[in-house]
């Protein structure tokens, strides 16, 4: 008895051997005649078609791969499809500094070890989405706005991209090309003609800056006097204890605002805590001096929850071979 799957296998095999595809087109092939059957690893007999594809190359085709559409030429659309996956932009060669020019701005935007982010990316400044995800796009911008191939003798470029705000991004209606000249006078640190003069608070002279952060004065000498007024004198930096109520000087070792007490020992009792006996009432280091046990005893007494009449009336125990 013959084997169903068998049977079914055989009569598929018929079917597909009575099909005629002679002049017809599967994508770029166009089948031309009957070929020699074509037998795989396993010894099965595949129905095969001489084909020509639309760039002129012959080729044998599996009857299965022309009829589900897995086969559509000789090669060449696989090719093609792999050549336009490696082009960008299609500009290779014509786009001269443009591309190197486009790179290196998203570099410094957007990679954090670049020598340049903090200036750029590190402040906020990025490439609009436009130019970001499409270079062609910024090519096209760049050559009608201005942007020429050109160098100077010593082999500098004549033009460079420039932001007019120096401190927005690199969009279309933010951008030029512009001489390096120019370029430098829209630095961050540049000084526009309108903020080179200043008048001196202290004589009233009018004097010329070489740089956005200088002089506030037209002298050295006025400068001085500047700062006298801005700096307080040294009766400003008299204060009075809390404790004793001795006036100090509080600019001791030059920190004005952490000097409260004018003493140590004063700092120490501002810190101590008060405790009274028989109507008295001392700060731990007063009654240190009183009774003559230190105050390091006298807290560990305390902590111990001794009460206040013993911590204060029981002598410290002598070391051996003294006397208390």
């Amino acid at each position: 008895m013959i084997p169903i799957n068998n049977t079914r296998k055989n009569i598929a095999r018929a079917k597909a051997e009575s099909i005629d595809l002679t002049g017809e087109k599967f994508g770029r092939l166009t089948v031309l005649k009957k070929a020699e059957p074509i037998i795989d690893k396993r010894g099965t007999r595949n129905s095969a078609w001489e084909c020509q594809c639309d760039c002129g190359n012959i080729k044998i085709v599996r009857q299965s791969q022309l009829v589900h559409g897995k086969t559509k030429s000789c090669g060449c659309l696989q090719k093609e499809a792999a050549s336009s996956a490696k082009r960008t932009h299609g500009l290779s060669g014509q786009c001269g500094r443009l591309y190197p020019l486009w790179k290196s701005i998203k570099y410094r935007c957007y990679t954090k070890s670049s020598k340049d982010y903090e200036r750029y990316g590190g402040r906020g400044i990025v490439m609009c989405d436009e130019w970001r995800d499409d270079f062609k796009s910024f090519y096209d911008w760049a050559i009608n706005n201005g942007y020429k191939e050109e160098k100077t003798d010593k082999g500098l470029n004549v033009l460079t991209i420039d932001r007019i705000d120096v401190n927005g991004n690199y969009e279309p209606g933010n951008c030029r090309f512009v001489t390096n000249e120019v370029q430098a006078r829209n630095k961050r640190d540049s000084i526009r003609d309108n903020e080179r003069f200043k008048i001196c608070p202290i004589c009233g002279k009018r004097f010329e800056i070489s740089q956005r952060n200088g002089s506030k004065t037209c002298s050295r000498k006025c400068g001085t006097e500047l700062k006298k007024i801005n700096h307080p004198n040294t009766k400003d930096y008299i204060k009075i204890c809390p404790i004793c109520g001795k006036e100090f000087n509080a600019k001791r070792g030059g920190h004005y605002n952490q000097a409260i007490y004018c003493s140590r020992e004063c700092k120490n009792l501002s810190e101590s805590p008060i405790w009274e006996l028989n109507g008295e009432s001392h700060r731990v280091v007063e009654w240190a001096e009183i009774t003559g046990i230190n105050a390091h005893c006298l807290l560990h007494r305390k902590d111990l929850g001794w009460d206040i009449e013993r911590i204060l009336t029981t002598p410290i125990r002598a070391k051996r071979g003294e006397k208390n």
